[in-house]
């Protein structure tokens, strides 16, 4: 296969308010190193013409769940939310996930975000009784086989047990410090907690007992819970995620 060098676009996105047209750029060893016309990119070995076409950076999936991909044209009871989740989601979906099936549910949507253009997600993993230390690792191998980055984490909450709660948080955590010593940002951890309803009434965030990594940030995902006066909140029972690259809130 032919190493890319560069690409010529019909439009290239710079940014949310400009456009170049008839614009291209430069690649060396992977990375984008000069935005230059079209002109002098003609002819050059290695580049990739898309001039018949708008290019843009990638896209960025927020919140998503690979493994709900396996769930994918199920026919859902019609119950209300609570219902739901307790005769369907959780012992239908959530509680079969095993290491086989998030391997393969991780592979199906790599492809899925990258036909899209999606080249960055933040997942969030459901897998109470899959096999403990290795459900985000199996992730991992997947995310970084297809080149993609991602930001990988583990729901935590008491739904199963506080032990598995705080079994969870350890994952997470492990997780976070065996990413920085790849010293490759492409993929990282944090910590989350989710569906924090799920646990009994009046219970205490188990991250709130556990000692997250130096730089390591909580992302808990909005419900609404007792859980929810564990940090300030704009709203109530939403918890917003830190934005990556902060100083104060990093995701490493």
């Amino acid at each position: 296969m032919e190493k890319m060098t560069g690409i010529m676009a019909g439009w290239l996105i710079m940014s949310a308010t400009e456009a170049k047209k008839d614009y291209g750029f430069v690649v060396e060893n992977g990375k984008i190193v000069e935005i230059v016309p079209n002109e002098k990119l003609l002819g050059k070995e290695g580049v990739i013409d898309a001039r018949d076409s708008i290019v843009c950076p990638t896209f960025t999936n927020t919140h998503t769940h690979f493994y709900e991909t396996l769930a994918h044209g199920a026919t859902e009871p019609n119950l209300s939310l609570k219902p739901l989740l307790e005769d369907f989601w959780w012992p239908v979906v959530e509680n079969r996930q095993t290491l086989e099936t998030i391997r393969i549910s991780t592979e199906y949507s790599a492809l899925e975000s990258m036909t899209s253009g999606v080249t960055l997600c933040n997942d969030i993993l459901e897998a109470p009784f899959a096999e403990r230390g290795k459900r985000l690792l199996t992730e991992e191998a997947v995310i970084r086989k297809a080149g993609m980055k991602a930001v990988l984490s583990l729901e935590s909450n008491e739904r199963i047990s506080t032990e598995n709660g705080y079994e969870n948080l350890e994952e997470n955590k492990n997780f976070i410090l065996k990413m920085r010593e790849t010293g490759n940002s492409d993929i990282r951890g944090t910590i989350c907690t989710h569906t924090t309803f799920s646990g009994p009434p009046g219970t205490t965030p188990p991250g709130s007992a556990l000692t997250r990594p130096p730089g390591s940030w909580a992302c808990p995902i909005p419900a609404a819970s007792p859980w929810t006066s564990w940090r300030s909140s704009p709203g109530a029972g939403s918890i917003p995620c830190p934005t990556p690259g902060s100083r104060e809130r990093s995701w490493t």
